[in-house]
């Protein structure tokens, strides 16, 4: 996924759950599963953008 514009990460993942902004300026979006018996953030998945383009994916455990 790095590299990747932000369409292409709509077409492949869909909206983001949340969208937020770093200290540096660089956005996040952020996708949650869609149902949970506890709340943690396990398999939730945080795409880092700068300047419109992927440059880190972080997924929870």
């Amino acid at each position: 996924m790095i590299s990747m514009t932000e369409t292409e990460v709509k077409k492949r993942l869909g909206e983001p759950d949340i969208v937020s902004k770093t200290p540096d300026n660089h956005i996040i979006w952020t996708y949650r599963p869609s149902w949970k018996i506890m709340p943690d953030n396990k398999d939730t998945i945080y795409v880092e953008f700068e300047d419109g383009k992927v440059i880190k994916v972080t997924k929870g455990r």
